[in-house]
C-alpha cells in the first residue's frame, strides 16, 4: 500500500512538473520572449513638422525650425559624472538634480525633458558625448519660426504642454508642444501633425544600436497641415503701423465674402519672442 501511494505521489509530482515546463515553454514561452526583448528595445519618438501658415496671397506667415530636446528616462539611470554632464548641459549642479527627481516623480519609464529646445549650434558639442549618460538622450523636434514680426495676436503661439494636458489626453507627452492662443490653439490638431516612431535593439550601454525587427514595428511621422488664412501679409504689417503707441484695434472685412483681411489689436508684441 505505502508502494503505490509512493508511486501515486511521484507520478503526480511528475506530471505536474512536466505540465508547468510545458507551460512556460510552449504556452508562454512567446510572451516571456517578447518581454525579454522589449527591455531590450529603445522607442524613440519622431516628432513631425507643424504646418506652415500661409496668408491670403500665399505669402509664408509661420514655418519651422530644427530644435533637440535633451531627454531623461529614470529607470536608466546609471551613476555618472555629474559635473561633466552639467559642463555639456551649461546647467549647475542642483537644477540638473532637481530637473531628474521631476522626471522621477512624473514616470519612471517615460522620457522628461531636461534641457528643452536647444538649437543645431548648441546640441552639435552634445551630440557624441552624451551617448556616455545611460538614460539620457536626444529627441529631435522643429520649433516654430516666424516669418513676420507682425500678427502675433492673431497668429498666437506655442508652449509646453502641461502635466494636466498630458493627463487627459494621451497623444501627448512631457516636452510635446501646442497651440496656446490665436490661430496656432484654434486649428491645433489641424497643425500637429502626428508622431512617429522607431524601435531599436540597445547594446550593453543601453544605447541604440540597430533597427529592432528590421523597422517592422516603425511608423513614419505625418506633418501637420499647411493652413491658409484670409489675412493679407502688408495690409497686416500696414495696420499694425497705423497702431504703433497706441491703444485698440483695427479690423478690415471684405463685405463680398465676409473675410478678415486685416485683424490687429495694439499694444502688439514681436511673435518670435513667445517662443
Amino acid at each position: 500500500m505505502k508502494r503505490l501511494l509512493f508511486f501515486f505521489l511521484v507520478t503526480i509530482v511528475g506530471l505536474t512538473l512536466i505540465g508547468r515546463v510545458f507551460y512556460l515553454q510552449i504556452i508562454k514561452g512567446d510572451s516571456y520572449k517578447l518581454k525579454s526583448e522589449l527591455n531590450a528595445v529603445k522607442s524613440i519618438y519622431d516628432i513631425p513638422e507643424r504646418g506652415f501658415i500661409y496668408d491670403r496671397d500665399g505669402d509664408l506667415m509661420v514655418a519651422n525650425q530644427v530644435a533637440y530636446d535633451i531627454m531623461m528616462i529614470p529607470k536608466e539611470l546609471k551613476k555618472f559624472d555629474t559635473l561633466q554632464l552639467c559642463t555639456l548641459l551649461q546647467m549647475d549642479k542642483t537644477r540638473l538634480k532637481s530637473k531628474i527627481q521631476d522626471a522621477k516623480d512624473w514616470s519612471w519609464q517615460k522620457g522628461s525633458v531636461i534641457v528643452p529646445q536647444l538649437t543645431q549650434e548648441e546640441f552639435a558639442p552634445l551630440q557624441e558625448k552624451l551617448r556616455k549618460f545611460p538614460g539620457f538622450y536626444a529627441q529631435k523636434r522643429s520649433l516654430r519660426k516666424y516669418m513676420v514680426d507682425h500678427s502675433a495676436s492673431v497668429l498666437g503661439y506655442i508652449r509646453e504642454v502641461s502635466p494636466e494636458k498630458i493627463k487627459k489626453d494621451p497623444r501627448y507627452q512631457s516636452g510635446d508642444l501646442s497651440g496656446k492662443a490665436g490661430i496656432e490653439l484654434q486649428y491645433e490638431q489641424e497643425l500637429r501633425g502626428k508622431k512617429g516612431v522607431k524601435h531599436f535593439i540597445r547594446d550593453h550601454y543601453g544605447r541604440p544600436k540597430e533597427s529592432y525587427e528590421n523597422g517592422r514595428y516603425d511608423t513614419i511621422p505625418n506633418s501637420g497641415l499647411d493652413l491658409t488664412v484670409t489675412l493679407d501679409n502688408d495690409l497686416q504689417a500696414y495696420a499694425e503701423l497705423l497702431m504703433k503707441n497706441k491703444r485698440g484695434g483695427i479690423v478690415a472685412i471684405e463685405p463680398q465674402t465676409g473675410e478678415i483681411l486685416t485683424l490687429v489689436t495694439a499694444p502688439y508684441y514681436d511673435p518670435a519672442r513667445i517662443e
